[in-house]
């Protein structure tokens, strides 16, 4: 059996792998359609830059448009929310695609829109930054998220994976679009992530560079000493490891409100009855009442002897 390492997080692009315990999300009733194709119909995905840094600000934004070479007029819709139109996306050495929610969409059925023959529709534009850069934001107030939906639960990465900062090198997207009520989906494009080399060994035992923040995994990590769920989240104290961030009581807490809070609270779980070891990397500031808010939690599985 090979080392391997389970990373549950917020921004898809920022993970280098994903939690073993998968998302209750439900699929869209739309997903049951049948697939195409719709001859002479296309679905194009383009990204106006071909590298990301995540560390700077971009202009840069993913735009998915339909053209109708066909015969016929088609129906689509022109926006995103998950149902209709997705985009989906997998990241260098992953097993298991992720796809983009918009947790502030209209409840409302949205009215299709015709496309005459020769005609072509951008179906939907966002910003890079902002569905790729949420951390920033505080939780309860994202407008994005990115999750995978949870029918069975995705494998662990064959091999280990170890990358410094939880990026990945680069990622793959595609889009997929509901129309004449078939899915269609666009060709796959890559996108490069501007992030440095990955390192070679994991991430506590590799040589802490000085500009790793204290927020990252590589200064809070340790074992479950107390594990509290309560109405707001689930709170937990780490032993016999470094909690740089040096949280009030020393509780670590996860918000119900993450995209990802119940795969973090199963993994917690887990690795607190299995007494394994835990890295957590947290928001860059601790919140009102001292706690330290944590967007991924890690756990590291040795190879077996």
């Amino acid at each position: 059996m090979t080392g391997r390492i389970v990373r549950v997080g917020v921004v898809f692009l920022l993970l280098a792998a994903v939690a073993t315990v998968a998302l209750g999300v439900p699929q869209s009733s739309a997903e049951e359609r049948p697939q195409g194709p719709l001859p002479g119909v296309t679905i194009k995905l383009v990204i106006s830059t071909d590298a990301y840094d995540p560390y700077k600000p971009s202009q840069a934004t993913i735009k998915c448009s339909a053209v109708n070479k066909s015969d016929d007029p088609i129906q689509v819709r022109v926006v995103y929310d998950s149902r209709v139109n997705v985009l989906r996306s997998k990241g260098q050495h992953l097993q298991w695609e992720m796809t983009l929610y918009h947790n502030k969409r209209s409840k409302e059925e949205l009215k299709p829109i015709s496309l005459k023959p020769g005609e072509g529709k951008v179906l939907f534009e966002l910003s890079l930054d902002e569905v790729l850069r949420q951390r920033s934001i505080p939780q309860g107030k994202r407008e994005w998220g990115w999750n995978w939906q949870g029918h069975p639960p995705p494998p662990p990465p064959p091999t280990p994976i170890h990358v410094r900062f939880g990026f990945v090198q680069k990622t793959t997207f595609y889009a997929k679009a509901l129309v004449n009520d078939k899915w269609l989906s666009s060709e796959p494009i890559e996108l490069k992530v501007l992030v440095a080399e990955p390192s070679d060994e994991p991430l506590v035992k590799s040589g802490v560079a000085p500009d790793i923040p204290k927020w990252s995994v590589v200064h809070n990590f340790g074992r479950i000493g107390q594990l509290n769920p309560a109405g707001a989240g689930v709170y937990f104290k780490l032993v016999g490891g470094k909690t740089a961030m040096k949280p009030e009581s020393g509780y670590y807490f996860v918000d119900k409100g993450h995209p990802t809070f119940q795969a973090m609270y199963d993994l917690l779980y887990r690795a607190a009855k299995e007494r394994w070891e835990v890295k957590a990397r947290t928001e860059s500031k601790l919140n009102d009442k001292g706690y330290a808010v944590v967007e991924q939690v890690i756990v590291d599985f040795p190879p077996d002897e």
